[in-house]
């Protein structure tokens, strides 16, 4: 019922209702990561095989959902199952503000940097569409014909074009450069994109606007050639390098870690030739905040104090680093890489977390996302 009263009447409704915090709650059928509860501050559904990101910084998290929470009326509302929105939520799981999706997006959601700005970004069949994580008008990027996004541990997202070409976003458009020959696509940084050259080692950066650049990493002590580019993230490049002395009976490869931004070598190890994997960029976690990038078994640590270190874990293939480096041993078994170079095997059914950020644990159960607490004592 609407009661006027003159001009100045308003509808008794039309206020807000402030975005509901949802419940908190505890996981029962399965096991929380090492070091955290079972206890979670919050819960809230989220939508089927939905995938969450957090952004290590702030503790804000995106994710599909099926229902808007981003008020009280929103969430009281009965929607269609088959409607999803892009929902971004506080640390203590309210939601920030929610994007109503036509489609169930092809990529995504990531959070990811666009013209200095951090974004809450996902792609259609033939768009990329992004949000600033602090709210406001979003933006509608036109996909080249082919293109296929990816994204980048620590960077933004790279565009790989049919034709030897690659793309980044940038002024709201997609900014496409041509591969430099002899060189592969690598990553996507906030404003240009870096390519790899597996002869050397090199690593280029090129915009669409300024002249190519590239740094050509030293060998590390004992070092010959280049056997393969194993990472690149915005922060570090790993590098895999034939001995100059091999040994026929027990080959061996000297993997090194360098700093992307100058090429300093930053730690090195020598492994066996077969724990060494044999891919490129695919595959890299990284977590800069918490000094911890890992491809496959190998697993570069450079704290904040202290010198870097870098570790070959047989068998291991890392999947996700958060306040540690998790993924799985041979067999699909849920493991966590050590300081020393071994894995620990977890127990079936423990659950790796999708994030980290603030003093809660992101990890996903029966479509449902928990915020866990550490654990008691630590």
């Amino acid at each position: 019922m609407i009661v006027v009263h003159g001009r100045t009447a308003v509808a008794a409704d039309t206020e807000p209702l402030p975005a509901p915090v949802p419940p908190a709650g505890e996981l029962s059928t399965e096991l929380p990561p090492p070091g955290w509860s079972t206890r979670a501050g919050w819960v809230l559904p989220i939508a089927p095989s939905a995938v969450p990101v957090t952004d290590p910084a702030s503790g804000v998290t995106a994710v599909i959902t099926a229902e808007d929470r981003s008020t009280g009326q929103a969430a009281a509302q009965t929607v269609d199952p088959r409607d999803r929105w892009l929902s971004v939520l506080e640390p203590d799981g309210r939601t920030r503000y929610a994007v109503p999706l036509d489609d169930p997006p092809r990529f995504g959601p990531v959070i990811t940097d666009v013209d200095g700005t951090t974004v809450a970004l996902l792609a259609t069949a033939d768009q990329v569409r992004y949000w600033p994580l602090t709210g406001g008008p979003g933006t509608d990027v036109d996909l080249p014909t082919g293109a296929h996004p990816t994204a980048t541990a620590g960077g933004s997202v790279l565009l790989t074009l049919p034709g030897d070409r690659v793309g980044y976003l940038q002024g709201g458009t997609v900014r496409v450069v041509p591969l430099l020959p002899r060189t592969d696509p690598g990553i996507a940084l906030d404003g240009a994109v870096v390519l790899t050259q597996p002869d050397t080692g090199a690593w280029w950066t090129v915009r669409a606007d300024a002249a190519p650049t590239s740094i050509r990493p030293a060998p590390p002590p004992g070092a010959t050639a280049v056997q393969n580019v194993l990472a690149v993230t915005a922060t570090h490049v790993i590098l895999a390098w034939t001995p100059a002395l091999p040994d026929p009976k027990s080959p061996t490869l000297i993997v090194a870690g360098y700093d992307r931004a100058t090429g300093r070598l930053l730690a090195a190890t020598t492994a066996s030739a077969a724990a060494v994997p044999h891919t490129t960029t695919g595959g890299v976690v990284g977590n800069d905040r918490a000094g911890l990038t890992a491809a496959g078994p190998v697993v570069l640590t450079t704290p904040t104090t202290g010198p870097a270190t870098l570790t070959v874990v047989p068998g291991f293939t890392a999947t996700a680093v958060v306040d540690r480096v998790y993924g799985t041993v041979t067999g699909g078994k849920p493991a966590v890489a050590a300081a020393d170079g071994t894995a620990t095997v977890l127990p079936p059914g423990t659950l790796t977390p999708t994030g980290t950020g603030g003093t809660l644990l992101p990890v996903v159960s029966q479509d449902r996302l928990y915020a866990l607490h550490p654990a008691a004592g630590t």
